[in-house]
């Protein structure tokens, strides 16, 4: 009776639906068979999920290749290409660091081929440098609110400045599938089913016991059976949907070439893919700011190569202004000296220019010739007449 009591009694779902017009929150109900298939199915559907990706394909041939092209040196004649790897490479990767910057790893390269190559939409022409900046412009704010509450709180999260990284192929719908399943393994659901099965026969064994002592009719008997019409099928159904979902599991470990009893537990299959999707996005995050402050740092070289060649314009500018300036005030230096030249030329005439009139010419005709009277001649003759008479007595005595 306690078995059949646990397997009836309602279980709260952790998901809380709000009825519209109810006026109140209503809280889904769910048996414990219900349960578990929903965990099962989970689990099943992240399986079919991952092998009928072709984004997990397409990047499983991108890492194939990169691990090809990076072992080719080592390879010799006699060993030919890699045609496959093991699941745990997808943890390798991230923890292969670039000889020049330790912060990137091989990881960062391959999603930076694949955003090149795998744009939405066909076009493998790869994120323009609107989109780029447009993208890390919307997740700006995020980053600085991250950064102050990790200020005040010391937490430091980037979960929201994560979700609005879209990632290509359908790794995001992929990520949220394997994230269910990974809160349940398939060992438990095996041992939960197993417990439910132990629990359905010891009904059993218990209702034919009461068959067989004369308590058929007895109205436990009939509880008895009861609960084994309604559940029976329910069980067997749980027990079915556990049998395809171990099989389906057991499909995809051998299709990545893995073997089922090395990977039995199922965290351990989705657990690598989680990691791996997480740490992708979280490398398409680094990338994509890297970028922006790669187009940020360009634009900002741009900005001052035109700054500078804008001031190297204003000084030529203001140097041929100045020039010119120059010229024009030597040129106005030049004229007025000449104007003042000619004014002291006309104030100032030379001596040879200068006429003032007859008393002047008497004046200059003292200074070169002594003043003489008007007899002045016969004067120096009789004189000269005198002293010649005067020498030729003096020679006849």
């Amino acid at each position: 009776m306690f078995y059949m009591n646990n397997i009836n009694m309602p279980v709260d779902s952790p998901a809380l639906n709000h009825k519209p017009g109810s006026g109140g929150e209503a809280t889904i109900v769910m048996t414990i068979i219900t349960q578990y298939m929903q965990r099962i199915q989970s689990i099943r559907e992240a399986t079919k999920a991952i092998r009928s990706s072709p984004g997990v394909r397409e990047i499983l041939e991108y890492i194939l290749v990169f691990g090809n092209y990076l072992n080719c040196s080592t390879r010799t004649l006699a060993t030919a290409p890699a045609y496959g790897f093991k699941l745990q490479t997808l943890d390798l990767i991230t923890e292969t660091k670039s000889s020049v910057d330790r912060s990137r790893s091989l990881l960062h390269y391959l999603v930076d081929v694949i955003m090149t190559k795998e744009k939405p939409g066909g076009n493998h022409s790869g994120p323009s440098k609107s989109e780029i900046l447009a993208t890390a412009l919307a997740i700006r704010p995020l980053l600085i609110s991250n950064r102050s509450q990790h200020q005040l709180t010391g937490s430091n999260s980037d979960a929201s400045v994560l979700e609005n990284i879209k990632m290509p192929f359908d790794f995001d719908r992929l990520l949220q599938t394997i994230e269910r399943a990974t809160s349940v393994s398939l060992e438990t659901c095996v041992a939960e089913v197993a417990e439910i099965e132990k629990g359905m026969e010891l009904c059993r064994n218990e209702l034919q016991l009461r068959n067989q002592g004369g308590l058929a009719t007895s109205p436990a008997t009939k509880t008895i059976q009861q609960f084994i019409q309604q559940k029976g099928p329910e069980v067997s159904g749980l027990k079915e949907e556990l049998r395809k979902t171990q099989q389906q599991y057991n499909e995809c470990v051998e299709y990545f070439g893995e073997n089922p009893k090395m990977l039995e537990s199922s965290n351990q299959l989705f657990g690598t893919f989680v990691r791996f999707l997480k740490n992708f996005k979280q490398c398409q995050l680094d990338n994509l700011m890297a970028q922006r402050k790669s187009i940020e740092e360009e634009l900002r070289q741009q900005i001052l190569a035109k700054q500078q060649q804008r001031m190297m314009q204003q000084q030529q500018q203001q140097q041929q202004n100045g020039n010119g300036s120059q010229s024009d005030h030597q040129m106005q230096q030049g004229q007025t000296t000449s104007d003042n030249q000619k004014v002291k030329e006309k104030r100032l005439l030379k001596q040879d220019e200068v006429y003032n009139g007859a008393l002047e010419d008497i004046l200059s005709g003292l200074k070169n010739e002594p003043f003489r009277r008007a007899d002045a001649v016969r004067r120096s003759q009789r004189r000269r007449l005198a002293n010649m008479a005067t020498n030729e007595m003096q020679d006849n005595v």
